[in-house]
């Protein structure tokens, strides 16, 4: 007999979002259940349209039942459409920050090029300089914090002049690693609480001790950015669902009503009071 087996698995929250959307639509099929009973809504309405003439009330609740049916589906609909929306949206910021980082490695990568010397080992010393360099005096440092790591992925350098310790992750660089490119991604929260996109890149050419450069910033304004859209996405949906109920219960109520007066007078007639007529509800000249 099987048994379960339970895997320890550390992602970035990127990969998480992924795994988790991934875990919600395809392997739980979350959207499985709303739409049955959909269905069963649908099902029932057609089974009381058929008794509609033959049973008091078939009419009514054959509305009532199309009505809520079509209401669910609108739902579903409308919370499928957000988040797919908001998923995208989130995903466009985040891969934006990374490809502006990773435009920031090839052009310091290009800039190695230039880098020559009489011997390998002078031309590796002279790129480990320029990168240092490069390092204390980079000017962005109120956007990203730029490191140089060794070949253990340890902070050799940093533009902040710190190890950046509780600021960093071996996730990118491990990733950068096992990636054909040699660059490697990580979105995670520091020991302080701040969410950070780490971006790490590994350094093409010999450069004695420097094997890799690491680019990190914080993902605060992103983050309210897309707070911002969400809520806005919110109001939009509520706005949606709100006109889809009132337009429901408007609908319900103009084929309700005549639908319950015919039936009235039709149970009077069959009672034997012939005198009994349904009421005028519109203009009189239209008759």
């Amino acid at each position: 007999m099987s048994q379960p087996i339970s895997v320890s698995v550390q992602m970035d929250a990127a990969s998480f979002h992924d795994f988790a959307a991934f875990d919600l639509l395809r392997h739980r099929k979350a959207w499985h259940r709303p739409l049955m009973f959909t269905d069963i809504l649908l099902v029932s309405a057609g089974v009381c349209l058929s008794q509609v003439g033959q049973k008091d009330g078939a009419a009514l609740l054959t509305v009532v039942l199309a009505v809520v049916a079509l209401g669910v589906l609108t739902v579903l609909l409308l919370v499928l459409v957000e988040g797919m929306f908001l998923y995208s949206y989130t995903r466009s910021y985040y891969n934006g920050v990374q490809q502006t980082m990773y435009r920031r490695f090839s052009s310091i990568t290009g800039q190695l090029k230039m880098y020559t010397g009489e011997t390998s080992q002078k031309t590796a010393a002279s790129r480990s300089v320029a990168l240092r360099r490069m390092v204390e005096q980079f000017s962005d440092k109120d956007k990203y914090e730029f490191m140089l790591l060794d070949s253990y992925g340890g902070v050799i350098a940093s533009s902040s002049g710190t190890d950046a310790e509780g600021i960093v992750t071996r996730t990118d660089f491990e990733q950068a690693q096992d990636a054909v490119d040699g660059q490697g991604i990580a979105i995670y929260r520091t020991q302080s609480g701040e969410m950070v996109m780490a971006a790490c890149c590994l350094v093409p050419y010999a450069a004695e001790d420097v094997a890799a450069m690491r680019l990190v910033t914080s993902l605060t304004l992103v983050g309210q950015q897309l707070k911002r859209t969400a809520v806005v996405a919110l109001i939009m949906g509520t706005a949606v669902l709100a006109f889809t109920i009132m337009s429901g219960l408007y609908f319900v109520r103009s084929i309700v009503v005549p639908l319950g007066q015919v039936e009235r007078t039709a149970a009077s007639i069959a009672r034997g009071e012939l005198d009994v007529r349904l009421p005028v509800t519109g203009d009189e000249r239209d008759e």
